[in-house]
């Protein structure tokens, strides 16, 4: 923790780009295999039953995981004229994101438990859905500390007011 304390912004803007990388391959990958699929090219040679809903929530994972980092990054650059609500939007986005990549998470273990699967590009679609899942609670737990910890230290820090001692003699 002492080191998310002592670079915190870095390793949250560090995370949050590594992320983007992923969940933009992770939606690139989603996205060619949702057309294969409408084509009907996978239906026979690489597909198990799991397979269409591993790509649909592999799509919208993808979609709110990039809203995520977008909002990540807004909250970091400190522009926002309400930082409280930056970093609400930021975290709620950021569970959200989590939620739907878990769900592919447990779509891409269940396809792998049922095998069938002779594509390497659905592989691949697998293995990020499982990666993205770490990688985005990291990504909660470092903005959590880094961000939170902020607001909280900056509302600590206000001037206190004076002590008086009172009137009595002794």
């Amino acid at each position: 923790m002492a080191i998310v304390a002592k670079f915190g912004l870095a390793l949250t803007a560090s995370i949050l780009l590594v992320n983007l990388v992923l969940y933009c391959i992770l939606l690139g990958l989603a996205g060619w295999a949702f057309n294969e699929f409408i084509d009907g090219k996978l239906v026979d040679t690489a597909v198990n039953a799991a397979s269409p809903y591993l790509i649909i929530f592999s799509i919208l994972s993808g979609v709110l995981g990039i809203t995520s980092v977008v909002c990540g990054l807004q909250t970091l650059s400190g522009k926002t004229e309400n930082n409280a609500a930056a970093i609400s939007a930021a975290s709620a986005t950021g569970l959200a994101a989590w939620g739907v990549t878990l769900i592919a998470l447990g779509l891409a273990s269940k396809q792998i438990h049922i095998g069938l699967i002779h594509n390497k590009k659905l592989k691949v679609l697998e293995a990020f859905a499982i990666i993205l899942a770490g990688a985005q609670l990291l990504y909660l737990i470092v903005a959590h500390v880094t961000l939170h910890g902020k607001t909280k230290s900056a509302a600590n820090t206000a001037p206190a007011e004076p002590h008086t001692k009172s009137a009595t003699a002794v």
